[in-house]
């Protein structure tokens, strides 16, 4: 890991994943807490788009605080864990997740009493309790976007009327900013999508598939090498979620202070 960090006790960590949700996240938090609060990290796991950069130094303003980043002193990209370590993922989850980012944030040794930011959107909270149970006794984990009913599209409005440029990912109608590819994706839709888009990155890992032996579609639960893949399967045209702000985005932007 990198760039090691320094911590004190009763410190929140607040956890930027380079999407919109996890800075609306951590905006409120700051909000309520104040910037001495606790550190903004962010881990890079060196396979973001290169947009990705631009998003955090223009957050980095919004926030008026600076981002702490950390990395893996293992691996410097995802390409790295899956070409070392010879899987892409399994019923446990992916590899690059499990060593480009969960041993980073144990490396940093945080309290399991130290409340932890997280940003689950409100429709999302299943996940964010099987996360929860997942780390019981370990994280403290806290939702403020589930407590204050914030979804997926109130997020995108809150950065959009913050004026920030949403990262290029969701512009091409992806709907997260993650890894480039992101091999947690079954869908023949999101592999179509990074077809159009990357097909660099699509050649890649049709050929690391072939020569792992594992097909990451899936498609009436078979598996389907991407070198196989129909290029109309999933078929889209790329229109991004639409941006609007309801009621509960109004009520979050009033939290943080932002509201004429």
């Amino acid at each position: 890991m990198g760039e090691k960090q320094g911590h004190t006790p009763g410190l929140r960590y607040r956890w930027i994943s380079g999407g919109a949700a996890s800075a609306v996240a951590v905006k409120l938090d700051l909000a309520q807490y104040g910037p001495d609060a606790g550190p903004l990290i962010y881990i890079d796991t060196g396979s973001e788009h290169p947009d990705t950069e631009r998003f955090l130094d223009d957050l980095e303003g919004w926030f008026g605080v600076a981002i702490q980043r950390v990395f893996s002193a293992r691996y410097a990209d995802t390409w790295a864990v899956w070409e070392g370590e010879r899987f892409l993922r399994g019923p446990m989850g992916a590899a690059c997740t499990k060593i480009l980012k969960r041993h980073v944030r144990e490396g940093l040794k945080i309290p399991a009493s130290a409340p932890q930011i997280w940003g689950y959107t409100a429709e999302e909270g299943k996940r964010a309790e099987t996360f929860r149970k997942h780390h019981f006794g370990e994280v403290t984990c806290v939702f403020p976007l589930i407590d204050q009913q914030v979804s997926k599209a109130d997020c995108y409005a809150l950065i959009t009327r913050a004026g920030i440029k949403l990262p290029a990912p969701y512009l091409l109608g992806f709907d997260n900013n993650n890894c480039l590819p992101c091999v947690k994706a079954e869908g023949a839709r999101y592999w179509n999508r990074i077809r159009r888009h990357f097909p660099d990155l699509f050649n890649r890992m049709a050929g690391l598939e072939r020569d792992l032996g594992y097909a990451l579609v899936r498609i009436n639960k078979v598996g389907v090498f991407l070198d196989e893949l129909d290029p109309e399967a999933g078929a889209d045209d790329d229109t991004p979620e639409p941006i609007s702000c309801g009621i509960t985005c109004f009520i979050a932007e009033q939290n943080m202070g932002e509201a004429a």
